[in-house]
């Protein structure tokens, strides 16, 4: 059997290597999540084992762009000296079929590659997948944007096609989340191509620290935007992280010599619950269209749309909702939200009406079935 080994430790190469070679495996090395895609398309391998903290490009995010490739599939096996139900959940979740701690014991990973090599034998007996272009979909996906670090423009479209399937299966709501700079063009005929590219790192820098979760996706997205597909997300989490977003770019102080120029950005928020028989593209579409209207406005905001609601809520109004949804009453969102309760009272009228129903659960339950607020 062909194993693709990637890890960044020299000695942990080596000896998986020995102990892999000792029970008669092909062993084709990698140092990195960059490399290991590269490797993979030459090489098409029947297993690989994968280290999870690596440099350029984690275990995670090589596993992640491995399973967004339409190619059959190949079982990914964790190697990892962190083995917490979490981190071995996170493995799981990115397209892991197994975790295994290090230092790796040779007995429970002979073990493991004779499970491995049933599935090499039985992907072995079905018919060949033509492979051309292939090469081409894995550069694209391996592809890292030098400014930012991000996957590429294309890598986002795949993962937001793949993400609205499995969220259609599953009926949970998927967001897409569109930033973008303010007046860039005249940003950079102004101040030119070195500052504009130091905001956009800037803006690269605050969008990995607010999209943190495992499942966020951030891709780059034209000259001057970013995209962060959120799946099993629903409007109100996208709004809140859209907003987190726009408010650090807007705190940084300026000038410095990290920060050369003020500017704010701008986002587009679509949420929805896919339909089996819908496609991603109109969720982008929908979201592209909020971006717009937000540079329209002036930029520095957020405008966000629920694809199949035929009006649009406030964020006041969704954080109205979403507390009612945990069972809050008026008084004790009014003390959170630090407004007066008759404010509550009349946001919680405006959504009965737009929903067109006469109580607060049932407009909460409507709510939820959108994909606008999480249920409790």
């Amino acid at each position: 059997m062909k194993v693709l080994v990637v890890d960044d430790s020299v000695v942990e190469q080596v000896r998986v290597k020995a102990l892999l070679e000792k029970l008669g495996h092909e062993i084709v090395l990698a140092s990195n999540g960059v490399d290991a895609l590269e490797t993979y398309a030459a090489t098409q391998p029947d297993l690989i084992l994968l280290d999870v903290m690596m440099p350029v490009m984690d275990g995670l995010e090589t596993a992640r762009r491995i399973r967004a490739l339409s190619v059959p599939w190949t079982p990914i096996v964790f190697l990892s000296g962190n083995v917490e139900p979490e981190d071995i959940a996170s493995g799981i979740e990115a397209g892991g079929d197994d975790y295994l701690s290090k230092p790796v014991n040779a007995v429970v990973l002979g073990a493991k590659l004779m499970a491995m090599e049933r599935i090499a034998k039985m992907k072995s007996l079905m018919t060949d997948v033509e492979s051309s272009g292939l090469v081409k979909e894995i550069e694209d996906l391996a592809e890292v944007d030098r400014l930012s670090g991000f996957a590429s423009e294309r890598a986002g479209q795949t993962v937001l096609t793949r993400e609205f399937v499995r969220c259609s299966r599953s009926s949970q709501s998927v967001s897409l989340v569109l930033v973008g700079i303010d007046h860039y063009d005249e940003l950079l005929a102004t101040h030119g191509e070195e500052t504009a590219v130091r905001c956009l790192k800037n803006l690269a820098v605050a969008l990995q620290s607010n999209a943190s979760r495992m499942t966020d996706f951030i891709s780059r997205q034209g000259e001057k935007a970013f995209a962060v597909v959120m799946p099993d997300t629903p409007m109100t989490g996208a709004v809140r992280v859209a907003e987190r977003i726009r408010c650090t770019i807007d705190d940084l102080d300026c000038p410095t010599e990290s920060v050369p120029v003020c500017f704010t950005v701008s986002v587009g928020v679509a949420t929805a619950i896919p339909q089996k028989s819908a496609e991603g593209r109109y969720l982008a579409s929908a979201a592209e269209g909020m971006l717009r209207q937000a540079f329209l406005e002036g930029g520095n905001r957020v405008h966000a749309t629920a694809t199949d609601v035929p009006f649009r809520l406030t964020a006041r109004e969704l954080e109205c909702l979403q507390w009612s949804a945990i069972g809050k009453s008026s008084w004790e969102i009014s003390s959170i939200l630090n407004i007066s309760e008759s404010a509550i009272n009349f946001h919680m009228a405006n959504i009965r009406s737009k929903f067109n129903v006469s109580s607060r659960r049932q407009a909460v339950a409507q709510a939820i079935r959108f994909g606008l607020i999480r249920a409790a």
